[in-house]
């Protein structure tokens, strides 16, 4: 039998978190960019196995210990949900949904509860890829604000980030929140020096040749790209371009995620159950406003959809917002569906995406605690049979 981090690969349900090189003997193993677009890890020594893969892993192995009720089902454990916006002007409109995230890491930062935060942000020596960053200021967070729709592999140095003896804040996906999670209930002695995780709301991940293609449609050739962001500069923000005279190409959130990115996402994010983030303290997306039943896209001054999730959460998201860095309003859970509809509909379909790539043979994925047959009763028969058999379909394609 193949080792386990080559069935997970294989099976395309790597997230690209880059845990995995981290904790692997140094040298063995790396994060690169596979035919499809998206990071693996790839071994530099024949046969090395990271220890404890199939506990930590986030890609095959989720599980959510805390007890769900009501809409905590669909949405996981929540202590309260908000509406929230950075008070400063300049984070509220550089980031993508408001800024609350940013303002939280410029609070802690500037408060020294943390010596720096680890996020990705825009590559330094090319504006359509990504790299993890380790910011210690205000600048630093506003730089590296934004969604970055691509690849990236923000725990690929998660040790050596540790080893520093510095206490930190951790932004990222819900799955690189997950793997922070599992890595401190192995490894409790560095609990102390994490101050907060945080995630945002994530639909998926899609590949660098989806920001290709996304370039091709701006009509550049990727060479002649000088600065890139895909949302930002407004609520949602377009994705825009910076030739290399300087003139600029913008496309619509609607069309850029719609019509482009959300076309190629990885095949592991088709079937997650936590597009939430709820292993995080704090996990916030986009409180959209809702337009004849489904979320509106015009251009507004952001607002950042927040749940707190732990106490850890409720402290430090209070201490922001009495500090003047974070607005905010209760919300009513009953909206969320609105709002977040392609996250609700992915939630209530995990359970028989997975179903049927069981029924093919997985054994693999072990995913528990997220209500996922009660969730899955809240679905409509006609969608539950096709979602079945798109599974299927795209699992034979692979």
């Amino acid at each position: 039998m193949k080792p386990l981090l080559d069935r997970i690969v294989a099976g395309r349900y790597c997230v690209g978190c880059g845990l995995c090189a981290s904790v692997a003997e140094p040298g063995a193993l790396e994060m690169a960019e596979n035919a499809d677009g998206f990071l693996v890890p790839r071994r530099r020594k024949p046969g090395t196995e990271p220890p404890s893969l199939r506990e930590f892993c986030p890609g095959i192995t989720l599980k959510q210990p805390r007890a769900h009720r009501g809409p905590e089902k669909i949405y996981g454990p929540f202590a309260s949900l908000w509406t929230a916006h950075a008070v400063d002007e300049e984070i509220r409109r550089k980031a993508s949904s408001g800024g609350c995230i940013s303002a939280l890491l410029v609070y802690l930062l500037e408060q020294g509860e943390v010596d720096g935060v680890l996020h990705v942000g825009k590559a330094a020596a090319d504006p359509l890829r990504n790299q993890t960053y380790f910011s210690v200021s205000r600048e630093d967070v506003l730089r590296r604000a934004g969604s970055r729709y691509a690849p990236s592999a923000l725990l690929a140095g998660w040790l050596d980030c540790l080893r520093t003896g510095k206490k930190i804040a951790v932004v990222g996906k819900p799955c690189d929140i997950a793997a922070v999670d599992r890595f401190l209930a192995l490894h409790p002695e560095f609990e102390p020096q994490i101050a907060c995780k945080i995630s945002f709301l994530c639909m998926g991940v899609p590949s660098q040749n989806g920001t290709n293609r996304l370039v091709a449609a701006l009509g550049l050739a990727e060479a002649d790209v000088r600065d890139f962001w895909y949302r930002g500069e407004g609520w949602p923000g377009k994705a825009t371009a910076i030739d290399a005279a300087g003139a600029r190409r913008e496309m619509s959130y609607e069309e850029s995620w719609g019509r482009i990115l959300s076309k190629d996402v990885n095949f592991r994010c088709k079937i997650c159950p936590d597009g939430f983030g709820e292993f995080a303290d704090v996990s916030c997306g986009d409180a959209w406003f809702a337009r004849e039943g489904r979320p509106d896209f015009a251009e507004r001054p952001g607002r950042s959809l927040a749940f707190i999730r732990s106490e850890r959460g409720r402290k430090l998201f209070e201490a922001a917002r009495a500090a003047g860095y974070v607005a905010a309003e209760p919300f009513a859970v009953e909206d969320l569906k609105t709002i977040q509809l392609s996250q609700y509909q992915r939630k209530i379909h995990a359970g028989v995406r997975i179903a049927a790539l069981k029924l093919l043979g997985d054994r693999l994925l072990d995913f528990s605690g997220f209500c996922l047959l009660a969730n899955l009763g809240k679905a409509r028969l006609a969608s539950v049979v096709r979602n079945f058999w798109g599974t299927v379909r795209r699992r034979r394609a692979a």
